[in-house]
């Protein structure tokens, strides 16, 4: 009788390996069944189809796209989730943007994205072109950097996405440096002696200061002990408390 709950849990264990995971019908002897990778957990031919996928958490921690046999109830659920915007890579894998080139271009072309967004927001000529809506197709683009869609994912190892967010980067870039507007918002790097460049936060080779988000040349920046605007703002702030202590 000591052996009785060992016993029973090995036999449970052993009934649902020769059960269907989804209709419970039983499996025969001479085999049939099919593992689906997604869930771990043998199913019927008639409810595993052979079907195959790239897993999305052979993905998140492997960069593999290996495909895998899945059952139809999942095949099905990773089709309705596939374009929906419900992985966080900075919680679900920080590390893979380093593990993989091609991802790690897309977080910069990302960040380009939401740094073009500050100035297409606020300029009237890109409203009426509706340059925004470019991204509308996939939208969580423009609200988070790190959101995304297991298509998402997909299309960053086909190269189909870096061609997509390039192509808009060069229309919003091109937009930016011939727009008044958008240009009367650049800086110049107080670092050095070339006043006539116009920098962004997105142009090639720059540095934003941290603070107070000013752009310099990187090499400018990286040589400098502080930033000129910072210097500005807290002897602006030293002077108001000088002001208001007398």
């Amino acid at each position: 009788m000591d052996n009785y709950p060992i016993q029973y849990a090995q036999r449970s264990a052993w009934l649902n390996k020769t059960k269907c995971a989804e209709c419970s019908s039983r499996f025969f002897p001479q085999g049939g069944h099919r593992l689906c990778d997604y869930l771990g957990k043998w199913y019927c031919q008639s409810c595993h189809w052979g079907y195959t996928s790239p897993i999305p958490a052979r993905v998140l921690n492997n960069w593999d796209f290996t495909h895998k046999q899945i059952s139809q109830a999942t095949y099905q659920y990773l089709n309705l989730m596939r374009k929906k915007a419900v992985i966080d890579l900075e919680k679900m894998s920080p590390s893979l943007c380093i593990i993989s080139a091609e991802l790690s271009a897309i977080c910069r072309q990302r960040r380009s994205v939401l740094e073009m967004k500050k100035y297409l927001m606020v300029c009237r000529v890109a409203a009426s072109q509706k340059l925004l809506r470019m991204l509308s197709e996939r939208q969580h683009f423009v609200e988070s950097e790190f959101m995304y869609s297991f298509q998402d994912l997909l299309d960053v190892k086909t190269g189909v996405l870096a061609t997509w967010l390039g192509n808009i980067l060069e229309t919003w870039q091109d937009h930016i440096f011939g727009c008044i507007l958008c240009r009367a918002k650049g800086f110049v790097c107080e670092l050095c002696s070339d006043k006539d460049e116009l920098l962004f936060p997105f142009s090639p080779g720059t540095e934003t200061c941290p603070d107070c988000a000013a752009v310099f040349h990187r090499e400018c920046f990286r040589h400098s002990f502080t930033c000129p605007r910072c210097e500005r703002i807290r002897e602006r702030n030293k002077l108001k408390s000088e002001e208001t202590a007398k």
